[in-house]
């Protein structure tokens, strides 16, 4: 057999080789990037992958443009590509970004643009009790149960003076819109009391609170929001329990929704006739849009909804949002002794953002599918004020927005909530909710808006 031996190459020649291939693939990097530099897309140059800790949508900015502005020039110039137009005569798009963008980044420049009256990523949005910090709390899992007893006798009732409320009246001719996760229509605490609504997550017409059976989320618990929206409803029906509940379908199974859902969401509430908007909901971010969607429905010269949201369930007093923009009443959460629940927020020290303090610790209520559940969250405190705002519009049926939030909080028991709270004076809201000072103040007064242009 012949063996055929390599060629010997000398250690000198053999460097020379290596350093002129390192040199050449060098030299071909360093053109291919320059490449990119110089022919990369105007709208990603300097972006990156970053997603500021998922507080938004992937590759998702949402823009309102001036009137000489069009998405197709905001297209062309920006790289985006349209996703959705938000109905109506406003020009609200939901564009899609570049691949490699980053949308914060990308909102910021075309924010700047002239042609743009604002832009912003989609913001992440969810119920407050989706956190994995509050599900550890106790009650901050529902606890389901077949027995209705005591959702008529919790301790809220008494608490809330539920009883002189009902009184003067229980709520006839108002709608709530309850915005979340879908309502069990037919459940024996809301059968015959729910009108028509629309499910924006699948994009029909049943908004249905039902799980899918996955979990969506990766969080190791399936459908885990699945009955927020009926606890919410069935709250609400408990103190206003004539009045309509429309519900609208704007979070998922697992509690999660974004701000161009949530706008969508109000304005079919507005649109369809709703008196009040339940937003058992928030996100750390502010948000232009929800903004100026709610400022829209409180300065359009027609009498639009209360917005009533909730102030979140991290126990500190970073500012949640919708709940502390100017036009929303904040809800907080106390217990049965009207002290502030262990989870709930509240105001800082100089932005008093808190509007009223509610029940929100083991709070019984309509679960699906016909049970009742235990639950505790700024969630559940939500819904008693977004009720008692329908009792005042119910009694006062011209009243404006800013006049109800007026007499929520003028007849709120601050003395209450203060001797309950010494280490939280003034940083709960007005006091505490007292549904049936304010149901008799809404009838009764000669002028309880006379703070406002309704008397």
């Amino acid at each position: 057999m012949e063996i055929e031996f390599a060629r010997a190459v000398s250690p000198a020649s053999s460097r020379t080789k290596s350093w002129r291939t390192i040199l050449a693939l060098l030299t071909a990097v360093i053109a291919a990037a320059l490449t990119c530099v110089l022919f990369a897309n105007p709208a990603t140059a300097d972006d990156d992958d970053d997603d500021d800790g998922g507080e938004y949508v992937s590759r998702q900015v949402v823009v309102e443009l001036k009137p000489a502005g069009t998405v197709g020039y905001v297209n062309r110039k920006y790289g985006t590509r349209t996703i959705s137009k938000l109905p109506g005569g406003g020009k609200i798009y939901l564009l899609k970004t570049p691949r490699r963008a980053n949308p914060a980044k990308l909102a910021r420049r075309i924010a700047a643009d002239g042609r743009v009256l604002y832009a912003e990523p989609n913001l992440k949005t969810g119920t407050p009790e989706g956190s994995a910090r509050h599900k550890a709390r106790p009650g901050g899992t529902p606890e389901p149960s077949s027995d209705p007893t005591p959702y008529l006798s919790q301790y809220a009732v008494d608490t809330l003076n539920l009883p002189e409320a009902h009184g003067v009246n229980r709520g006839d001719g108002s709608v709530v819109a309850v915005i979340d996760t879908g309502v069990q229509a037919d459940h024996p605490e809301l059968a015959g009391k729910v009108i028509a609504g629309y499910d924006f997550i699948d994009g029909e017409s049943d908004p249905a609170d039902v799980g899918n059976g996955r979990d969506d989320d990766r969080d190791g618990t399936v459908d885990e929001m699945v009955g927020h929206g009926t606890h919410v409803a069935g709250i609400v029906a408990l103190v206003a329990p004539e009045a309509e509940i429309m519900p609208i379908r704007a979070l998922d199974t697992e509690g999660r929704g974004t701000t161009f859902g949530i706008a969508k969401a109000i304005q079919f509430a507005t649109r369809n006739g709703a008196d009040v908007v339940n937003l058992s909901l928030g996100s750390s971010r502010e948000s232009d849009l929800l903004e100026d969607f709610i400022e829209e429905d409180d300065d359009d010269g027609e009498r639009g909804p209360v917005f009533v949201a909730a102030a979140g369930n991290d126990n500190n007093a970073l500012e949640q949002h919708p709940a502390a923009e100017e036009d929303v009443v904040s809800v907080t959460a106390v217990d049965s002794e009207k002290k502030k629940s262990e989870f709930a927020n509240f105001s800082g020290g100089d932005e008093k953002w808190v509007t009223v303090a509610a029940p929100g610790t083991d709070i019984y209520a309509p679960f699906p599918q016909d049970r009742y559940a235990m639950w505790s969250g700024t969630s559940m405190a939500t819904p008693f004020v977004a009720g008692q705002a329908a009792l005042i519009q119910s009694a006062k049926p011209m009243a404006s927005a800013e006049c109800v939030t007026g007499i929520i909080d003028v007849t709120a028991d601050k003395a209450a909530l203060d001797a309950a709270n010494p280490t939280f004076v003034g940083r709960l809201g007005s006091g505490h909710a007292d549904l049936g000072a304010s149901t008799d103040y809404a009838a009764n007064q000669p002028r309880p808006c006379a703070d406002t242009d309704d008397d």
